[in-house]
């Protein structure tokens, strides 16, 4: 398993708390880490801070289909989160492009395991 510090997480674990493992983290700590994830690196902790402020002023019902969310709906959520709106439209764009990737790599799955199970 990799580790929050392996991970580049050690700036949001809170070694003040008990937890599993907390002395095991804290000697990787001191010690440095001997390897990281390739490929995970957070660029801008304020990306994270942002989108999560953006997410917390919708509403349960726009949360759940933001298809719903107009002009006016998204002035309310940029000012309630202290954002501005192409910070909004720009998150509903990833969203909207990550849903479709994902949805693309469900069919291709779909399709892979169809194609194995039917050929013999």
């Amino acid at each position: 398993t990799t580790s929050p510090l392996e991970a580049g997480l050690g700036w949001i674990t809170k070694f003040t708390k008990d937890f599993t493992n907390k002395a095991a983290l804290l000697a990787q700590k001191e010690k440095g880490v001997s390897k990281k994830l390739v490929g995970f690196e957070m660029i801008d902790r304020g990306d994270m801070r942002r989108t999560e402020a953006i997410i917390r002023s919708m509403t349960s019902r726009e949360r759940r289909d933001p298809g719903i969310l107009n002009a006016s709906r998204r002035r309310r959520i940029a000012f309630g989160s202290g954002t501005t709106l192409p910070d909004i439209n720009r998150l509903m764009k990833q969203f909207a492009d990550m849903q479709k990737l994902m949805k693309q790599m469900s069919g291709m799955q779909r399709k892979g395991a169809a194609g194995i199970m039917g050929r013999r």
